[in-house]
């Protein structure tokens, strides 16, 4: 199996793969990375081995502001960016890179993404994924947003999302 990703392709075995899925709804403050509410995590069989980490589902901010994701790594005491996962959409180009966006109330969008980075650990110490997000509000708008929340009619979550994560170690 060969797998693509942005800064090229593996063709190595894949020696373990770990899933993991939250429909959980979390807010956040606007300017600050919050994570995702799910993550994973697995001990690679060898320090020459790398991961593959595939990541998707829904946020919820206000149009017109510029949303940046990424995929961080814990290595038992701090989070860290990793080198090749992170991406950047500006709302009022509505859609782009992460997919479709549906608009509710105000201004207020649903937004679905998908995201994959690559890692290099060099370790067989448990490493757990997770993606981070921040938004920069345009405006004085409420200066938050959400994971897995949808357009909203009423409450918290109508229409709410999921979101998924994939960790798949190659051999090295």
């Amino acid at each position: 199996m060969t797998i693509h990703y942005p800064n090229g392709s593996i063709s190595k075995p894949v020696l373990q793969v770990v899933s993991n899925a939250s429909g959980s709804f979390t807010a956040h403050s606007s300017n600050i990375f919050g994570p995702a509410p799910v993550d994973a995590g697995l001990s690679p069989q060898s320090s020459s081995n790398s991961i593959v980490i595939i990541a998707s589902g829904l946020y919820w901010c206000n149009t017109g502001n510029e949303q940046t994701l990424k995929i961080m790594r814990y290595d038992g005491s701090s989070w860290s960016n990793i080198t090749n996962g992170e991406a950047t959409i500006n709302h009022s180009n509505r859609g782009g890179a992460f997919g479709n966006h549906q608009t509710g109330s105000s201004g207020w969008e649903a937004q679905g993404y998908a995201i994959i980075g690559y890692d290099s650990p060099n370790t067989t110490s448990t490493r757990w994924y997770r993606v981070y997000g921040q938004t920069r509000e345009g405006s004085s708008q409420s200066n938050r947003w959400y994971w897995n929340r949808g357009w909203q009619t009423s409450g918290n979550d109508s229409f709410s999302g999921m979101n998924h994560i994939i960790i798949m170690e190659v051999e090295g």
